[in-house]
């Protein structure tokens, strides 16, 4: 169905509405199609932000790289309007972790501690790649990940969205260029930004600890006003409140969430590589499981020797899994399977049952063996003579 609002001025040609604009950090986002029938999600920044050099000249700077960013995991630009500082990504059957959260929260579902390492080790992948590619011109890290700019897929694979695009509300906030409360991006920000240090992996790195302790315990770690959020940051607060998490959990997002950027894991493949190592003692759901609507905790590790993403899952069991379907307004059930190596959505089917032999009565003879291609000899009625062979 599509939807018009005020904001169907600023999409690119061929592009349309698809839903109603919500809150997001910095503005609202909402669906939109595409002239190909592509489904994307569009980013609209406030109009009193609009304006601002970080949004203007700054894209600049990174344009090439984020229209083109050749990285898995990483989602391009395909469209922009710079006047009303809109961006489009195509997103296809991806769900913003936003999204999945709200989900949960309406079936009182808490995601727990597995989905959040899960999380946090392959999005810390897709960062890994994304700053060694970045690096080359001169973009460094993502530098404004929340739950908004985060889509998961039905297999459970992460891809990440609005790289390089800055969180203007909270540095026009922290800088006092303006009074509008920075909203709900302000708890994701990691001590450096505030302090206008310098940012790189390490940055991304906090800010995916904060998301992840949030999809484990279903609420944000820190709460407050802006001024009680700061104050909660610089002083190492996300890290000293984890007290519901395993010890080997704990012990990760206390390593991501160190104050002091250069106590933090250099490489998302070191974080990678301490998530693989939690996860086979964790129980309870999975992420392509909740970004399905499969709100059950049975869960089993398929391969855990898979080098990227490093950390694949699928559900066991005789579940049904329920996908709501926009265009139909129908209900979808699927059964999945997934085969080890396979990072699509699971279609693989069950192994064919091996033919039975035939049974031979006791006392009787078993008929020969025809090989393929032969021709069977003919068989003879008990008392009859049988034909002579011609030569």
């Amino acid at each position: 169905m599509e939807h018009r609002s005020p904001v169907d001025t600023g999409l690119p040609e061929g592009w349309k509405p698809r839903s109603e604009p919500v809150e997001a950090p910095g503005g609202t986002l909402f669906r939109v199609r595409g002239p190909r029938g592509e489904i994307g999600i569009a980013l609209q920044f406030r109009e009193d932000l609009i304006d601002h050099p970080m949004l203007q000249r700054g894209m600049d700077d990174v344009a090439d790289f984020v229209l083109a960013p050749e990285v898995p995991g990483v989602l391009p630009l395909v469209a922009w309007n710079r006047e009303r500082a809109l961006f489009i990504y195509k997103i296809d059957d991806g769900q913003l972790l936003s999204e999945v959260l709200a989900r949960c929260v309406e079936h009182g579902v808490i995601p727990g501690e597995r989905v959040a390492i899960e999380l946090l080790g392959r999005a810390a992948l897709a960062l890994d790649d994304a700053a060694r590619a970045g690096a080359r011109v001169g973009v460094d890290n993502h530098g404004c990940l929340t739950p908004w700019r985060i889509v998961v897929y039905p297999g459970g694979e992460v891809s990440l969205l609005g790289y390089a695009l800055p969180p203007i509300e909270v540095f026009a906030w922290l800088d006092e260029e303006t009074d509008e409360p920075p909203g709900p991006g302000l708890r994701y920000t990691p001590p450096e930004r505030i302090q206008d240090s310098l940012e790189d992996l390490r940055t991304d790195i906090y800010t995916l600890g904060m998301i992840a302790a949030e999809v484990a315990l279903g609420t944000p770690l820190l709460k407050g006003t802006p001024r009680q959020l700061v104050d909660q940051i610089l002083e190492g607060e996300p890290a000293a409140a984890l007290g519901e998490f395993s010890e080997a959990g704990q012990g990760l997002l206390e390593t991501v969430l160190h104050p002091a950027k250069a106590a933090r894991p250099s490489t998302g493949a070191e974080v990678a590589n301490l998530a693989k190592k939690v996860l086979p003692n964790l129980r309870g759901h999975t992420l392509g499981g909740l970004a399905r609507g499969a709100f059950h905790e049975d869960a089993v590790l398929l391969d855990e020797g898979m080098a990227y993403p490093a950390l694949l899952y699928v559900e066991s069991g005789d579940i049904e899994v329920i996908d709501y379907d926009e265009d139909t307004d129908e209900l979808e059930r699927p059964t999945p399977t997934i085969v080890p190596g396979d990072r699509s959505a699971p279609t693989i089917a069950p192994e064919p049952e091996p033919e039975p032999e035939p049974q031979v009565p006791p006392g009787a003879e078993p008929e020969p063996q025809v090989p393929p291609g032969a021709e069977p000899e003919p068989q003879v009625p008990p008392g009859a003579e049988p034909e002579p062979q011609v030569p």
